[in-house]
């Protein structure tokens, strides 16, 4: 018999312990489809079709966290498209990553501010098409945290995410070199003027510190003016992990020794998880 929770607005199911070959079967419950805010499927696998069903019959769902597996939607040459207006956190794990495409041309999400994409073992499909239809359906423009660690193409992302000037925070492949051109843009806030937080990005040791030194100069400029054009906002870095490309390990102790420097002076949390020597 069914059970029925008319009230619930917030259902989260996690447990690391359980493993991915443990199913969870919603049907069990009678859910207020129509009720819910937050859902949050952790750990757990869940085929596409649920997914697709929550994101279709709760139009009041604000947050949707999800382990994602296999795609049991029959191909079509004109999927349907679900739009939920609702929805501000998109969190998805992919544990087959053919679902991925099907997933990003069969959603509309106006209002979406946090996407997460990630994998447990492979890489997302990435190509120019799916560029397209996040920046048509997915609200990149005004995305404030964007993840994708495991993309099988990383280069389009940062022509994906070049025009998003609300990111706060940024998580990308640790296989991605910023160009010089990013690098600079970053420094003067003309790229990502509001990013705080910045994860796993690939460099050159000493143009990246060149840019967090001058970034963080021109915050605290710009935040002692009297009269603070906001259009210019450029706010300081909090957080930064990086990992330093095409370094002699002669220059390894120098690189470090500025890092600490660079992290005290600005009160800056500053990691660099691997030199490629």
């Amino acid at each position: 018999m069914p059970q029925r929770f008319a009230c619930l607005v917030d259902l989260r199911f996690e447990d690391s312990s359980i493993g991915f070959g443990t199913y969870l079967d919603l049907q069990v419950f009678e859910l207020p489809w129509n009720h819910l805010r937050i859902l949050h499927l952790i750990h757990y696998p869940f085929p596409l079709s649920l997914i697709l069903k929550s994101l279709r019959y709760c139009t009041l769902l604000e947050g949707l966290s999800a382990h994602v597996e296999k795609n049991d939607i029959e191909s079509t040459s004109t999927p349907d498209i679900i739009t939920n207006s609702s929805l501000l956190q998109l969190e998805l794990t992919f544990i087959d990553v053919e679902t991925f495409s099907t997933l990003i041309h069969s959603l509309l999400l106006p209002n979406l501010i946090t996407l997460s994409l990630n994998t447990v073992v492979g890489f997302l499909p990435w190509t120019g098409e799916i560029n397209q239809l996040l920046i048509e359906r997915f609200n990149i423009l005004n995305i404030q945290y964007f993840l994708a660690i495991h993309a099988s193409n990383s280069s389009p992302l940062l022509s994906l995410l070049e025009n998003a000037h609300h990111l706060w925070g940024l998580e990308l492949p640790g296989d991605l070199d910023l160009t010089q051109e990013i690098l600079d843009g970053l420094s003067m806030g003309t790229v990502w003027p509001r990013l705080t937080y910045l994860y796993g990005l690939s460099c050159n040791g000493s143009p990246m510190l060149d840019m967090i030194e001058k970034r963080q100069k021109i915050a605290a400029q710009w935040k002692k003016q009297i009269d603070r054009d906001k259009s210019q906002l450029i706010t300081p870095l909090k957080e930064v992990t990086l990992r330093i490309l095409r370094i002699g390990e002669s220059d390894i102790d120098e690189i470090l020794e500025r890092i600490e420097i660079l992290s005290e002076v600005w009160k800056l949390y500053l990691y660099v998880y691997d030199f490629d020597t």
